[in-house]
């Protein structure tokens, strides 16, 4: 498989590459390199890239919640991101996806060499470092609409046991002073 733009130098966060790097030297030390590439593999894609793709807007990358069809887009491209990441196809389980086997099989080089990159601590000179920089206005939006989010779901006595959290969340939404 060719390498089609999969390297993180880039924007890779350095701080991530020097944990994974760390995890696949001890993998490594231990005989189980293979292990280490899983630990990467899930750490980064189970953990961080596919909840973003499944939930965009927990994540701040969108406003609002994606549409019914659109969230079942999203979580068929997790399933074969996170299938590519683990490198395994689809069986009889998900055979409706049996389709993306050959793209999967395809691109286990390509993840391979990203994976490796991505734990290369040679290359973190040249990664994105944190700068310390929090949106925290976004930060506390998001919150806010986790928090409307789930409040709205529950039943009205759970409602009125949690007071002044409704007021609060009212008052915040309103722009009002509590």
């Amino acid at each position: 498989a060719t390498n089609r733009g999969v390297s993180p130098r880039s924007s890779f966060p350095a701080e991530l590459g020097e944990i994974f790097a760390a995890w696949r030297q001890a993998c490594a030390a231990r005989a189980k390199a293979a292990i280490g590439q899983r630990l990467v593999s899930a750490s980064l894609f189970l953990r961080f890239l596919c909840p973003a793709i499944i939930s965009p807007s927990l994540f701040g990358l969108v406003q609002e919640y994606p549409s019914e069809a659109t969230a079942r887009t999203l979580t068929l491209v997790a399933k074969v991101i996170q299938n590519l990441a683990n490198f395994t196809t689809f069986g009889e389980k998900e055979a409706y996806m049996g389709f993306m086997n050959e793209f999967l099989e395809h691109n286990w080089g390509a993840m391979t060499t990203f994976l490796q990159s991505a734990a290369n601590p040679e290359g973190s000179g040249h990664m994105a470092t944190y700068d310390g920089y929090v949106d925290l206005a976004l930060e506390l939006a998001t919150l806010h609409l986790l928090l409307c989010d789930i409040f709205s779901s529950l039943d009205q006595a759970t409602q009125q046991e949690l007071e002044p959290l409704p007021t609060i969340l009212a008052a915040i939404r309103d722009g009002t002073p509590v």
